[in-house]
């Protein structure tokens, strides 16, 4: 593997780490909304969102790298 694949790798491990808190916190935030809680819903829709776009990028970077 190369010092590019092993860089793209890690930033797609990274992208995944941020997914997976951002999914979390939308779980919470809906949580929140069904409870009658106060929570802010659409900035947790909207980061998730942004981070499932971003592990997909960094999945195709990690694809494509020759």
């Amino acid at each position: 593997m190369t010092a590019r694949q092993q860089s793209l790798l890690t930033e797609f491990h990274a992208a995944t780490a941020r997914l997976a808190a951002a999914r979390q916190s939308l779980e919470d935030a809906k949580f929140l909304a069904r409870n009658g809680m106060n929570n802010n819903l659409a900035f947790a829709t909207h980061v998730e969102h942004v981070a499932y776009h971003n592990w997909l990028r960094a999945g195709d970077a990690f694809t494509n790298a020759r």
